[in-house]
């Protein structure tokens, strides 16, 4: 007699447990399925709007079962070829759009590679004109007040082109326009009127 190991209790209790613990967590998955199709179907499609269909769908197939029997069974088998065709259509419009979108960043980035340098051409361009341009004008601006400025009001005095008495104190400025000093004293009003009447 051959001496022979015995079996392990728990291997019949794990294969009788085994399928109820399988079939317990499929029906879990199921309902959870089940509910979140139902609730996508309630955003699509709201419960008031889908009861109104199926009373309109029960009144039709009572009022005419052949009628609602010959189109149930057209539906029946013309769904499937429906889908697969409308799956067709979404997944060739999919594919379009993808490559579409790549053939657009594609050529995009591409012409990036020419945008860019243009653009640090152009702007530098922009900068040289704009310092040439300031540049000229600040120095027109010094060289004419170096050649008009120092001279214009000697000149101004010399021959008698000051402004008049009854301007205040006015001198003809660079530009030509009259100048008042205003920290000279005003003329009294009451002395000429005084000499007036001398």
């Amino acid at each position: 007699m051959g001496f022979e190991s015995p079996q392990p209790r728990t291997s019949r209790k794990n294969e009788r447990y085994l399928p109820d613990s399988l079939k317990s967590s499929a029906e879990k998955r199921a309902s959870g399925l089940l509910a979140f199709l139902a609730r996508q179907l309630d955003r699509i499609v709201s419960p008031d709007a889908r009861q109104i269909a199926y009373n309109a769908i029960y009144s039709f197939y009572e009022e005419r079962p052949l009628l609602a029997s010959f189109v149930f069974a057209q539906i029946l088998f013309s769904f499937i070829p429906i889908l697969l065709f409308g799956a067709f259509v979404l997944s060739v419009a999919a594919f379009a759009f993808g490559v579409a979108l790549i053939f657009t960043l594609f050529w995009a980035g591409v012409a990036l590679f020419v945008l860019v340098p243009t653009l640090v051409l152009t702007s530098s361009f922009a900068l040289i004109a704009y310092a040439w341009a300031l540049s000229s004008f600040l120095i027109t601006r010094q060289m004419y007040s170096w050649i008009v400025g120092p001279e214009e009001e000697p000149r101004a005095l010399e021959h008698g082109t000051a402004a008049p008495a009854s301007q205040g104190n006015g001198k003809a400025g660079n530009t030509g326009v009259v100048r008042f000093d205003r920290t000279a004293e005003k003329p009294a009003y009451t002395s000429g009127i005084a000499a007036g009447g001398k």
